[in-house]
């Protein structure tokens, strides 16, 4: 059984918004200070959405941005993918799998704490402020998602699709690779291969085999020679809250 977190919250208060919002403001002079555009834009993007709620009234404003509180979660938990804006108001821990990939990157959700859950899907625009911690991240979108992490990133594996990843802290992770976007990390990195991530053979060498696909590419303009790429298998396996690493590397 999967939960829908949208299912379980707190009214948004008048109180509640403005408080939020001066929160985004300070931030948000910050990260232009900073010069940091993927924060920026990430945090523009959510007080533009809470901002706008306020102007609606009560019955709408729930598709618009709703307030979760800070939790441990017990099971598999998914976003609804109809909120725009979804905020946690401090950590959230959940045991099983969380799924937030939104295909049309339209969702945003906002953690005000640290996150930690077994296998994360994200997709659209995640914000975790503190750290975040997990066994098998999948950061998967058509190509314009952001995952935006303040503090430091601690995973097993880390499967890039489509998500365009910034870390403000250090990042670890025992297997990562890219297929779309980039992975930025302004910290120190404790990844072994980090410098092969975009490299289809490191890829099919660290997937199980049964989750990747082959796909034919024009290099003629010089294009990256991608010859595998993760399936919808790939996918099942993260939800499943399964571990997508090849066998003989398990352990």
């Amino acid at each position: 059984m999967v939960s829908v977190i949208e299912d379980w919250f707190e009214p948004s208060s008048a109180s509640k918004t403005a408080d939020l919002l001066a929160e985004l403001d300070k931030r948000i002079e910050s990260y232009r200070h900073q010069g940091d555009q993927t924060l920026l834009r990430t945090t523009l993007k959510a007080r533009a959405m809470i901002a706008a709620s306020a102007d609606r009234e009560p019955d709408e404003r729930e598709s618009v941005f709703k307030v979760v509180p800070a939790a441990s979660l017990v099971g598999n938990w998914k976003s609804d993918c109809r909120t725009h804006c979804v905020i946690v108001d401090g950590d959230l821990c959940v045991e099983g799998v969380l799924a937030l990939n939104d295909v049309n990157e339209a969702l945003c959700m906002i953690i005000l704490g640290n996150l930690k859950t077994r296998n994360l899907e994200c997709g659209g625009w995640l914000f975790v402020r503190d750290d975040l911690d997990c066994e098998h991240l999948h950061a998967c979108s058509l190509n314009d998602g952001i995952l935006a992490v303040g503090g430091n990133v601690s995973v097993r594996t880390f499967l890039e699709a489509g998500t365009y990843t910034h870390v403000e802290g250090d990042l670890r992770a025992l297997f990562l690779s890219t297929v779309r976007n980039e992975i930025v990390v302004e910290g120190q990195i404790h990844s072994p291969e980090f410098n092969r991530r975009s490299e289809p053979d490191y890829l099919s060498g660290w997937v199980d085999p049964g989750l990747l696909e082959e796909i034919e590419v024009d290099c003629s303009n010089g294009g990256i020679p991608w010859n595998v790429y993760p399936s919808e298998a790939y996918r099942r396996r993260i939800l499943a809250g399964e571990s997508p690493m090849s066998v003989n590397l398990q352990g």
